[in-house]
């Protein structure tokens, strides 16, 4: 949703939340029907991705997914 690599760093994240942040935000966005659940979405990817234990989790769930596709490709 932020549009930035795994790798990123917490500053490319924060500019990149702030970013979308002006885009989906509810009260700059009246006429958009779903800014506010879209906005709310964005601020706990942000939450999750500068938590340290928490984006380790995410990271890991990430990279499990990604072996699962993997794994299951036929060809």
């Amino acid at each position: 949703m932020l549009g930035i690599k795994q790798s990123a760093t917490k500053k490319v994240m924060k500019t990149a939340y702030r970013k979308k942040a002006l885009r989906w935000y509810p009260d700059k966005n009246p006429d958009i029907r779903n800014a506010a659940q879209l906005f709310l979405r964005l601020s706990k990817i942000l939450i999750i991705l500068t938590d340290t234990a928490a984006r380790l989790d995410y990271d890991k769930s990430v990279n499990l997914l990604q072996n699962c596709s993997k794994r299951t490709r036929f060809g």
